[in-house]
């Protein structure tokens, strides 16, 4: 029986869950993990979408992905493939290191959305693993807590369900992850023959040519730029200000990486424009380079 085409429009939002081959193992050390962010990151930027929070077990990962012109199925064909071939390299192995196609469900309600990324954040804790979503390291909870900063992560739009401010978005958000609750799990388990099933009407999902995205420029180093600053909360100002705090020189090593991987600028150009001498931008991506040789 031929797959039903998932429904595609730009902006939607997906639930999406990726599961090892026969429940085996997919992350082996926590290197691999950050192979897998550096990969996923790469598929974001390549397909311009969003991870709006995620969880990276050991057998699985969950993650909530929000799309612009290119279907979901691009970006996570191209992780998905990149990650396997790398790992299976690794660990001198052969065969699928994932169990088929994704799982991908349409997120269209907010009190839904609220509801899955507490059910994706408690991953850990239901497993046994934490007792605590404060003790994982490897979910967007603690970005959420304002405790973690990860310039490839959005979650304004989450934390907007919460607040209108950050503070008491964060304040909200906390209260809700600790609240008792009895939600139908069932609702958020991606898993067996729904994987390509919507939850909603596929007449209500139909693109709506007032609500959609205008269509993407070439990319460029402003368009970069503006990229990681909606995504890390920083601004301008502090972007070529005379700050080295660590997460706003992450995020400038991001930009200066995705810039030169494409081609896009060289490092004077990005010196001059980031308001850094050229031997710093130079020394951070050699950095980068070193830390990404030794996990990949």
């Amino acid at each position: 029986m031929a797959r039903k085409t998932r429904i595609h429009y730009p902006g939607a939002m997906y639930h999406v869950t990726l599961r090892g081959n026969d429940q085996q193992n997919i992350f082996f050390c926590d290197s691999d993990r950050y192979l897998w962010e550096f990969i996923l990151i790469t598929a974001l930027s390549r397909y311009e979408a969003h991870i709006h929070g995620y969880c990276w077990m050991t057998n699985h990962v969950h993650m909530v992905v929000q799309v612009a012109q290119e279907p979901l199925a691009s970006t996570m064909r191209y992780a998905a493939s990149q990650y396997s071939r790398k790992i299976n390299l690794r660990q001198q192995r052969t065969g699928h290191l994932f169990e088929r196609r994704h799982s991908a469900f349409l997120v269209q309600e907010d009190s839904y959305l609220k509801g899955l990324i507490r059910y994706i954040h408690n991953n850990p804790v239901r497993a046994g693993i934490v007792d605590s979503m404060d003790q994982y390291p490897w979910s967007s909870h603690l970005a959420y807590a304002g405790r973690l900063e990860k310039s490839w992560l959005e979650t304004r739009a989450v934390l907007r369900v919460f607040g209108a401010t950050k503070r008491v978005a964060r304040r909200r958000y906390l209260a809700f992850m600790q609240a008792d609750h009895h939600e139908d799990l069932s609702l958020y388990q991606n898993s067996g023959n729904e994987e390509d099933e919507s939850l909603e009407d596929p007449a209500r999902t139909t693109c709506n040519p007032a609500t959609q995205k205008p269509q993407t420029s070439p990319q460029t180093l402003e368009s970069i730029i503006r990229h990681h600053l909606q995504c890390s909360g920083i601004n301008e100002a502090m972007l070529t200000g005379p700050s080295r705090a660590r997460c706003i020189a992450r995020v400038r090593t991001d930009i200066a990486m995705e810039a030169i991987e494409h081609g896009i600028a060289n490092i004077a150009d990005l010196a001059r424009r980031l308001n850094r001498s050229e031997s710093a931008i130079s020394q951070a991506v050699n950095a980068r380079k070193n830390l990404l040789r030794q996990i990949t």
